[in-house]
């Protein structure tokens, strides 16, 4: 990421011209006009550009739409390589949930249904539930993933391993995750919010 990336899609640096505007009350009004006018407009652009830059970096960065893989990053086995912060997500959920209704390209319906997965919020609960429909498989199996509760995420007791999801299939420990497997899961996820 270059500097200006890192200045243009950090926000501290404006919570921190904002400090020096409220602080320094002794520099003339002219000067903090100026600052509070700038600072206003570095804000609007860093919520406008955003979202678009990680659209952008989710269509061209290489991923693996394999059922296997998405079931490991569903189940938070792998780090996914977020740098965001999952609380920034409530500025552009809208933009999210129009990806994962409409977006033509699977790959990022897949990665959208991954990410609001990961926020557990229950404001997108109905837009995955809508997504169990997909017509691309891996999107349904994402969705599924995404509306599966907090205790099956993250075991810190097998981080590499998929002891959540055998329990969830009511299988052995050491289940083999093949497609046939998975598929069920998918099945059961869409009988599950009929």
């Amino acid at each position: 990421m270059t500097i200006e990336e890192k200045l243009l899609f950090s926000f501290p640096f404006l919570g921190t011209l904002v400090f020096y505007i409220l602080i320094l009350y002794r520099i003339p009004f002219k000067t903090k006009s100026i600052l509070f006018l700038l600072s206003a407009l570095l804000t609007a652009i860093w919520f406008w550009f955003r979202p678009q830059y990680i659209l952008h970096r989710w269509k061209s960065e290489p991923f693996e739409d394999s059922n296997v893989s998405i079931l490991s990053f569903g189940l938070g086995l792998h780090a996914y390589a977020y740098e965001e912060f999952l609380n920034d997500i409530v500025f552009y959920r809208p933009i999210l949930h129009k990806i994962l209704r409409s977006d033509p390209d699977p790959k990022l319906r897949i990665r959208t249904a991954l990410f609001l997965g990961y926020s557990k919020n229950e404001s997108d609960r109905q837009v995955l539930i809508f997504a169990l429909n997909d017509p691309q498989f891996g999107v349904r199996l994402a969705a599924s993933l995404a509306l599966l509760p907090r205790e099956y995420l993250r075991s810190s007791e097998n981080f590499f391993g998929y002891t959540k999801f055998c329990l969830l299939m009511k299988q052995e420990p050491d289940c083999y995750r093949n497609e046939k497997t998975i598929r069920e899961f998918v099945d059961l996820s869409r009988d599950q919010f009929r």
